[in-house]
Parts: C-alpha cells; sequence; structure tokens
C-alpha cells in the first residue's frame, strides 16, 4: 500500500502554475521544468515517459480530512512531500459485502468509499523531505493535524505502471 523512499530532497512550492484539475481544496498542478524535474531520476530512464510530474497541494483550512477514496486514473503515485500539515495518510481494506461508493463531483475511474464498509489497514505520517510510494488504487484518507499550512507534495504518478511495478522500479534504482 505504502512505502518511504530511502532519499530526501529539498523541493519548494511552486507558485501559479497550470491547474490540471481540483476536487474541492485538494488540486493538482503541471509541473513543466526546472528542478523539480529530478523527481524522474528515481525511475528507470526508459519509464519516465509513464510519468507526469505535479503539484499536489490540500488547503488544509478548507479540508482538514480528505475521505477514503480511491484516485482517478491513476495506479501509482510518488510523492516528494514538501510541507505536510502534520496530516497522516491511512489505508483502508474494503468489505466487499457492505461496499458503498459515491463520486465527487469530477471524480471518474475513483471512488469515495463510505465509512460503513472500509477498516483501516495501515497508516503513516510523513515529514517534509521524504518521498512515499502510494497504490492509490487501494482507498485511503488523509487528515490534517495543521490548519495553519497547506499540504504540498510533488507527485510523480503513473496511469501505466502499477504499485508493485514501480516498487521494481524505485528497487532498481536503489532507492527502495
Amino acid at each position: 500500500m505504502f512505502d518511504k523512499l530511502k532519499l530526501t530532497h529539498t523541493y519548494a512550492a511552486l507558485p501559479g502554475i497550470n491547474r490540471l484539475i481540483s476536487y474541492g481544496a485538494l488540486h493538482y498542478d503541471y509541473i513543466a521544468d526546472g528542478p523539480h524535474t529530478a523527481a524522474f531520476n528515481v525511475i528507470p530512464e526508459e519509464y519516465r515517459k509513464d510519468f507526469k510530474l505535479l503539484q499536489m497541494m490540500i488547503d488544509t483550512m478548507v479540508y482538514s480530512k480528505v475521505p477514503a477514496h480511491t484516485d482517478s486514473y491513476i495506479l501509482s503515485t510518488i510523492n516528494f512531500y514538501i510541507t505536510t500539515a502534520s496530516s497522516v495518510t491511512e489505508f483502508y481494506k474494503v468489505d466487499q459485502d457492505k461496499l458503498k461508493t459515491s463520486k465527487g463531483p469530477n471524480q471518474t475511474t475513483g471512488d469515495v468509499f463510505d465509512s460503513s464498509c472500509i477498516t483501516p489497514a495501515g497508516s503513516f505520517l510523513a515529514k517534509p523531505g521524504e518521498a512515499w510510494l502510494l497504490d492509490v488504487t487501494v482507498p485511503h484518507s488523509v487528515t490534517s493535524f495543521n490548519k495553519r499550512e497547506n499540504r504540498v507534495a510533488i507527485a510523480l504518478q503513473s496511469h501505466i505502471h502499477s504499485y508493485a511495478r514501480v516498487k521494481e522500479f524505485l528497487q532498481e534504482t536503489g532507492n527502495l
């Protein structure tokens, strides 16, 4: 469901970049070039074309909790955390017999899960400068405990490669 990478980073948040999509107070912006593109170095060169580099930001004054959900069209992501708002990312197991989901206004292949059909399966508290691989096909939520800062990460996302495959890439490059 999740793995912490060996490396640390010193990326900074980028203001005013191109908005890809928003889910309320959760925003994803394209990153075209600059020092953040070094994030691609954790992936073997021949697979880098299969990933998008985005900046993710959660406005924690609006969303102190992002409910349990799966991401739309994304199989795996590597988040390079810049600020974390003391947020806990929690993953869940789904009780298929009690399955109850809904969709946000612009959510496509992902779902939001009702709390009656999920049980906690693991969690982590990321720190600024850390990078984590996430299986975003598994329901997960984010709870922020510091509303004085936004949660910001550089996200390296793939809609082609599964969590297991990206984990192999990270082992190949010595990052796991």
